[in-house]
């Protein structure tokens, strides 16, 4: 695609977005004049052009950084002032947009800029207290002329006037004529080309589009610069006739019309001519009903979409001449007014099809569109080459791929915004894909891709399926070791995150006396060199411990173990803690929300922790604390959780302070710890049931080796100091641990408005 392309599109898009948003903003009342003191639940500000002049009549809406924001758009009162209230507002990250729709001043975003992309973004929520938002305006320059047609003087209509960037490209302002004459206003100074366009209303256009002056390219358009405040009259152009383009379009093999055929041409600039495309009809014939002025051209015989008939899927697209990328494409070169005739003969190729696992995604407005890439060596790039969409059941085919190697992507929509890609088998970025091989007019089949959403679920259907899952997940296979702990109690496997995080390790569940079928099958896949059994005897048997032997590809399985949780923990410590560590948790002993949402935490920085009960430190923990000599020591919890009184004892065996991590209850305790550790624009929050434990044991070390917050919720509901939290860390991805019974499908719902999709 040409530079430019991308730049018109996206700018086209724009304004059609803010005219639709214009068309219900002016049924809006004036607001009434804010209160002096920000109030919770609403923004306020004032709008003054330069010198402090109140300006009335000014639209100010919110726009969130994934879409459009549920909050009315309002005008600024005679003295300039404005209140946006927030109280059906989804939390987010927003900003501000002051738009003056007579074009007397220059819009402006949040914080002084005329560039949406350049915005400046806050977080807001229902309940939100925002300091006042003010803009300073300053004075739009205006562009005027007319436009006639060259053949006899007479004034034209159905011509669109574009303002373009000259150093982008991109879309300023722009006018539709309809008495001949323009008046492009409120621009902001800079340097800028214009292009005159005619509408295809339904006829074949008597003109053709050109630049200012008469220019046919954008290389030869003049570059007008114009100042704040500044009016450049006599801008005028008289349009002339151009050349049509038309074709007919065939199989190669039996000569055959294609109907549906979708036929896309493009300018030297990658300015798309009459609206986009054409498609042939029920004969294979195509005209695009827009004059073409002297240019070169890229055209495109395309059926690579998921939205062409039936007809032509299966036919392999081409640029004309027969060229599978456009960057080996022969131009198609118009110098005058004679028609332009361009047939194509396409052939029948191969597809890819596959299913994508679509059972962690929580959306409801989930949808997406598998996508086949080929590499083109003259750029160096993957290039698009066709796509589908993908059924709710999962399932894809692609169709018309010519016989070469390709790579596969899904990428997924939420409500219409994009959540990025996910390549087969699992990769990120489409370099670093796997190879799927076309042949012939055949199908390649099983090109499966596991599906991470921004809100998804691990689970399974008891607490030792949903293990072997979280573990199949975020590990593969050949891992160095794998830690197992008994599933049916915490402390073993809460005390042991700290140390599976640090060996990129899993934890998988296990029965005191048996290995459930899902966890043999998860370490059959898993091949770890080692495993590591946490606890004793009582927690993880004997004859258990022997069985794993089968399924360490090195046969170790060692065992670190106490008499009891507290000397456990102690083990544990021993195995993988250093003297003079910097920081050692304590967590109690006799529950599990503080140890859990303390495990990323204690993960993240290379530190053990250590279980205590409320009131004493046992003899085991004191011995570990004493070989340990920690620089500090970090409580997690509250008093009753774990006492002042051992606080206080703590503050014996290290040199450095004894803090506490808490809150009023185990939800603000979680929000509390992860405040206080981790900062925002997360990558992913990990979301467990704050009332029962076994969902969270497995993840909290993929939760520790990520480097990620673990937060407690309710089942049916989620706390307010979570929701907060959430807010605060601005995460792009949510990951549920747990299934419905765990954590409802409302509260997962409800964490959908809490992703942040990070900017490109």
């Amino acid at each position: 695609m040409h530079k430019g392309s991308a730049l018109w599109r996206r700018s086209v898009l724009a304004l059609l977005t803010i005219a639709a948003l214009v068309a219900a903003m002016f049924t809006v009342a004036a607001q009434g004049a804010p209160a002096s003191a920000a109030a919770a639940g609403v923004i306020t500000g004032t709008v003054t052009g330069t010198g402090g002049v109140p300006l009335s009549s000014i639209s100010v809406m919110l726009l969130k950084d994934e879409g459009y924001a549920n909050a009315s758009t309002v005008q600024t009162d005679a003295s300039g002032k404005y209140s946006i209230d927030l109280a059906q507002l989804e939390a987010g990250n927003y900003t501000l947009w002051a738009a003056d729709f007579t074009y007397q001043y220059v819009g402006e975003y949040w914080d002084d800029t005329v560039s949406f992309e350049d915005a400046t973004y806050f977080s807001l929520t229902s309940t939100s207290s925002v300091s006042a938002k003010n803009f300073v305006l300053v004075a739009g320059a205006h562009i005027t002329g007319t436009v006639t047609s060259a053949a006899d003087s007479s004034q034209l209509s159905q011509v669109s006037v574009l303002l373009l960037s000259a150093e982008s490209g991109d879309v300023v302002r722009s006018a539709y004529i309809s008495n001949g004459s323009f008046d492009l206003g409120g621009i902001p100074s800079g340097s800028y080309k214009l292009y005159f366009n005619p509408v295809f209303s339904g006829q074949p256009t008597a003109s053709a589009g050109q630049y200012w002056n008469g220019a046919t390219t954008w290389a030869s358009a003049q570059t007008i610069s114009i100042k704040a405040g500044e009016t450049k009259s006599g801008h005028n152009a008289a349009l002339v006739r151009g050349a049509m383009l038309s074709g007919r379009v065939t199989s190669e093999t039996t000569g055959a019309p294609i109907e549906g055929v979708e036929v896309v041409l493009t300018d030297s600039h990658g300015l798309s001519m009459g609206y986009g495309l054409e498609r042939t009809d029920a004969n294979g014939y195509y005209a695009f009903q827009q004059m073409l002025r002297a240019d070169s051209y890229t055209l495109k015989f395309g059926s690579d979409t998921s939205y062409v008939q039936d007809s032509a899927r299966g036919f392999v697209s081409e640029y004309w001449e027969n060229q599978q990328f456009e960057s080996r494409s022969t131009p198609v070169v118009v110098a005058g007014t004679t028609a332009v005739v361009k047939n194509a003969q396409l052939v029948l190729g191969g597809s890819i099809s596959g299913t994508v696992d679509l059972s962690a995604v929580v959306d409801p407005q989930f949808r997406g569109e598998s996508t086949a890439y080929a590499f083109d060596s003259n750029t160096g790039k993957w290039v698009r080459q066709s796509a589908s969409t993908t059924a709710d059941d999962g399932t894809y085919s692609i169709p018309g791929l010519a016989a070469g190697t390709y790579r596969v992507g899904f990428e997924a929509y939420s409500s219409g915004t994009s959540l990025g890609t996910t390549f087969f088998d699992g990769s990120d970025t489409v370099e670093d894909a796997t190879n799927v091989t076309v042949t012939g007019t055949g199908n390649t089949p099983n090109v499966d891709i596991v599906l991470d959403g921004d809100v998804i679920r691990l689970d399974g259907a008891d607490r030792f399926d949903a293990s072997a899952s979280i573990s199949k997940r975020n590990f593969i296979p050949g891992v160095e070791v794998a830690y197992v702990a008994n599933g049916l109690n915490f402390p073993d496997a809460l005390s042991g995150a700290p140390a599976a995080a640090r060996a990129s390790a899993p934890i998988l569940l296990t029965l005191a006396g048996e290995i459930p079928p899902s966890i043999k099958a998860e370490l059959q896949r898993l091949r770890p060199k080692q495993i590591i059994v946490l606890g004793g005897i009582n927690s993880v048997s004997e004859a258990v411990k022997t069985q794993l032997g089968a399924y360490a590809t090195s046969g170790t399985v060692s065992r670190l173990a106490g008499a009891d949780r507290f000397a456990a923990s102690a083990a544990i410590s021993a195995g993988s803690a250093p003297v003079g560590i910097a920081t050692v948790y304590v967590a109690n002993g006799l529950n599990f929300p503080d140890a859990l949402a303390g495990a990323p935490v204690a993960s993240k920085a290379g530190s053990p922790i250590l279980l205590v009960t409320p009131t004493t430190i046992p003899g085991t923990i004191e011995a570990e604390l004493k070989r340990l000599k920690p620089g500090r020591i970090v409580v997690l919890g509250g008093v009753n959780s774990v006492s002042e009184a051992v606080k206080t004892q703590l503050g014996a065996l290290t040199a450095g302070a004894v803090t506490r991590l808490a809150g009023a209850d185990r939800f603000s305790a979680s929000a509390d710890i992860s405040a206080k550790n981790f900062a925002a624009n997360a990558d992913v929050v990990y979301i467990t049931n704050g009332l029962n434990f076994p969902d969270a044991l497995s993840g909290a070390p993929v939760a520790g080796r990520d480097s990620a917050p673990i937060l407690l919720v309710a089942p049916n509901s989620l706390p307010a100091s979570i929701a907060a939290e959430l807010t605060r860390l601005k995460p792009a991805k949510i990951v549920i641990l747990g299934g419905v019974n765990s954590v409802n499908p409302s509260v997962a719902a409800q964490l959908q408005d809490y992703i942040v999709t990070p900017a490109p």
